[in-house]
């Protein structure tokens, strides 16, 4: 699943709807379908940047709220560690690749930037 629309529409998905008023305070929504059509199972969220984890935290507690069994947060780049500390708390799992160094990236990326380098 995405998070907000933007990460929907990339990946031809529906996901939740998302409402920003600062980087901290985000409001998700979700239609009801969309709720029975998740609850009781696992949900993977995929999202490019960790950064406060405002988008992450408000979509893993929508997830949560109607019914998934269990989320997992996927993300391409930690910025903050406190973004990243607050969507380990929300999730029940984090993969996160190492393109940023940081103490919570558990998915090494370098042999595939090497080898597309070396082509």
């Amino acid at each position: 699943m995405a998070p907000d629309e933007g990460g929907a529409k990339r990946a031809s998905l529906q996901g939740l709807s998302k409402e920003r008023k600062n980087s901290f305070d985000v409001s998700v929504g979700c239609s009801k379908n969309f709720g029975r059509n998740i609850q009781g199972k696992i949900v993977g969220v995929a999202d490019d940047i960790i950064g406060t984890g405002g988008t992450m935290v408000c979509a893993g507690a929508k997830f949560k709220e109607v019914g998934a069994k269990k989320i997992i947060a996927i993300a391409t780049h930690g910025v903050l560690e406190s973004g990243i500390e607050r969507v380990k708390k929300a999730y029940d799992d984090l993969f996160l690749a190492n393109t940023i160094n940081c103490k919570n990236s558990n998915i090494d990326i370098s042999k595939l930037i090497s080898k597309t380098l070396l082509k």
